[in-house]
């Protein structure tokens, strides 16, 4: 008897990869605008301004520009190709110039 050779559905889990995407830019766009520009909403922005630096300092901004382009990656169905060194060095140049500011 011939074995049946299954095949993936692939349009199920690229779905949710879009939808996925989408929010990710969406949320970081709108958290990233409420840091840069915190009277653009007026209490809304100032309260979110006030948390997430309050909470995470400094760091934000990075974490926030990283996952706004990590959305526009997974929604245009490309991952960044990095070495590691590229990345090793990428890392710390991110970590030295945070410790200065």
């Amino acid at each position: 008897m011939a074995r049946k050779v299954r095949q993936k559905n692939n349009s199920r889990k690229s779905g949710n990869h879009d939808v996925l995407a989408i929010v990710l830019i969406v949320v970081s766009a709108f958290l990233l605008l409420c840091i840069v520009i915190p009277p653009i909403l007026s209490v809304v922005s100032q309260t979110v301004f006030s948390v997430l630096l309050g909470t995470f300092g400094i760091v934000i901004y990075p974490v926030l520009v990283a996952t706004l382009l990590g959305g526009v990656f997974l929604f245009n169905r490309r991952t960044p190709y990095v070495s590691v060194k590229t990345g090793v060095c990428s890392a710390l140049l991110a970590f030295f110039a945070l410790v200065i500011l």
